[in-house]
């Protein structure tokens, strides 16, 4: 009688033991990624050309990117306007798809979120400064300045890396900040993107010294949530299209964003 319940026992856990191995070696599920069924885009609108408010309703070069990228998927898209400085943490929450208004990518922000092809390219520093004072003629000469810039924009990033006497942070995303920056004499020079500057430039480019920067060069992409790799892949093969079809072209052209 012992003998047979020790033969049971024995029984018994080899067929655990065996449950256990063959449901180990199982690969585990892989978690579906969430449904879209409608894309929401998160964007900065104040940041013209890219992503302004105009007649009540937000617009720009990026706007008309996400429009036509959206068409061409088949999703509708709702804009969510926020601070620049909680687009990337939204995103990594997964409570939007989308970054929509002049992002440039970086190694730091493709940590925490994944990038398209850019659909703007070869976007020069330029560096700004009053009518009756010395032009710059390098970049090295911003280190005997006062510079000011849009603080997290490419431009921050820039003059992060160089040495400078100051540098003045404008929270602010506005170019009208930073050039009221500059008008108020806080700072000798002030340093943002070519495209970001046009729009303000039109009506008072008179006051101004206007230098491109040596060797700057950035770029705009649209961010997607690591949240959404399938439709990353999907948003990122279209954007390749929009680019051969000449459609992101047009568009640049439409915005003067490649005068």
């Amino acid at each position: 009688m012992i003998g047979r319940t020790l033969s049971i026992l024995i029984l018994l856990a080899l067929i655990t033991f065996s449950g256990i191995w063959f449901f180990s070696r199982k690969p585990a599920p892989r978690l579906s990624e969430p449904p879209v069924e409608t894309l929401i885009v998160g964007t900065n609108a104040e940041y013209p050309p890219f992503a302004f408010i105009e007649n009540d309703e937000i617009t720009g070069f990026d706007i008309d990117v996400i429009k036509e990228l959206a068409k061409r998927i088949g999703k509708p898209f709702t804009l969510s306007n926020m601070s620049f400085d909680a687009l990337i943490p939204e995103l990594q929450l997964g409570s939007m798809q989308v970054i929509a208004g002049g992002i440039t990518p970086t190694p730091e922000r493709a940590k925490r979120a994944l990038f398209t092809l850019p659909h703007l390219e070869n976007d020069p520093l330029m560096a700004v400064q009053k009518k009756d004072t010395q032009p710059l003629s390098t970049a090295q000469e911003l280190k005997d300045k006062v510079v000011v810039v849009n603080q997290g924009y490419s431009s921050d990033h820039y003059i992060s890396d160089i040495e400078t006497s100051e540098v003045v942070r404008v929270s602010s995303p506005l170019v009208s900040t930073g050039l009221l920056t500059l008008d108020s004499g806080q700072a000798d020079v002030y340093v943002a993107s070519k495209s970001a500057l046009q729009p303000f430039l039109k009506t008072s480019q008179e006051k101004y010294t206007i230098t491109p920067i040596e060797q700057t060069g950035e770029s705009s992409a649209l961010a997607i949530s690591k949240k959404y790799p399938q439709l990353y892949s999907q948003i990122q093969s279209t954007m390749s299209e929009m680019i051969k079809d000449g459609t992101v072209a047009k568009l640049q052209k439409k915005w003067k964003l490649n005068d």
